[in-house]
């Protein structure tokens, strides 16, 4: 890609998260994003800068006026400034989230982390646990952490789920069966 194809393309960005921010100021501008989403597209799109052919795509949201903007490419996510804990977040969305979940004791064995993070109360579950977890039951946590930081999942639970977890079990007794006939 040549200089000038870069350079009209990083404008196009900027004007794009200009027009949706809180700031006029570029350099601010940049920081009120965090990403929400990451995934990879089979068929490749374009990027809000221009740029064809991005495979790794994410979507960010602003803090102030929680405007979404995506596709967002991977290399143009380098011009966003991240405090560290975003960092901490893109580097884990980077590593973990098409990775295969590999503990062979689980229902989730070789699926991918972002589809076993769908399945809140495993998380949960895990999260539990006193005993010692594996590597990758940890892993899993973190990156399941990072993306829900921002994008919580929704629980939803009977009221007698509730009062059973109060007593120690995971569910009511008609919720562990119908997951057990999924």
């Amino acid at each position: 890609m040549t200089e000038t194809k870069k350079q009209n393309n990083y404008m196009q960005l900027m004007n794009c998260i200009l027009e949706y921010s809180k700031s006029s100021i570029t350099e601010i501008a940049i920081t009120e994003w965090y990403i929400i989403k990451h995934y990879v597209d089979e068929e490749t799109t374009t990027c809000l800068c221009g740029k064809e052919g991005c495979k790794y795509v994410y979507t960010i949201k602003n803090f102030y006026n929680n405007n979404e903007l995506f596709p967002i490419g991977s290399e143009c996510m380098n011009y966003f400034t991240f405090d560290e804990e975003e960092k901490k977040i893109l580097k884990i969305y980077q590593k973990w989230h098409l990775k295969l979940y590999n503990n062979s004791n689980s229902t989730h064995y070789k699926k991918p982390f972002n589809e076993v993070i769908k399945d809140v109360s495993y998380i949960y579950s895990l999260q539990k646990k006193i005993i010692y977890l594996s590597m990758e039951d940890q892993r899993l946590v973190e990156y399941a952490n990072a993306v829900w930081k921002h994008n919580p999942p929704i629980i939803e639970e009977c009221k007698k789920c509730i009062e059973q977890r109060i007593k120690g079990y995971n569910k009511c007794y008609n919720c562990y069966i119908k997951s057990k006939e999924k």
